[in-house]
């Protein structure tokens, strides 16, 4: 698992509704379920993702949200196969959280434990977030 910090911010500018349709096809991404929550000093974010491998997760996080990457590949045991269900999302996820107020980069906690990522942001106080 990676983390990072990007003095940016994070914008993600689509032209038209066309191009979004291209995008989504490009690059087919899913997004965990996810819970945020916020204290008066912290910002939590816990993100639902079983069967990850640690290695293949990426945190980045910028002034203005935070972000996480990664992909969910499940082993193939038998190649001849009739699914009777298939609801476990596979394949490259996304997960983007736009933040309302500033953070500290350096006092950021990444844990992953039993398939749930456990992100921990310490806010500024006394730090305007800018819009």
């Amino acid at each position: 698992m990676r983390y990072r910090h990007e003095g940016s911010q994070y914008t993600l500018v689509v032209a038209n509704s066309r191009t979004a349709r291209m995008l989504m096809l490009g690059q087919p991404a899913w997004r965990p379920f996810t819970d945020i929550y916020e204290t008066p000093r912290k910002i939590r974010v816990i993100v639902e993702l079983a069967g990850v491998v640690p290695d293949a997760l990426e945190v980045v996080l910028y002034d203005n949200a935070l972000v996480v990457k990664g992909q969910r590949q499940l082993p193939v045991k038998n190649t001849q196969r009739t699914y009777h269900v298939a609801e476990i999302r596979q394949g490259p996820f996304c997960l983007e959280v736009p933040l309302t107020t500033a953070v500290d980069p350096e006092q950021v906690e990444v844990r992953y434990e039993r398939g749930l990522l456990k992100i921990t942001l310490i806010k500024n106080k006394g730090v305007p977030h800018d819009s």
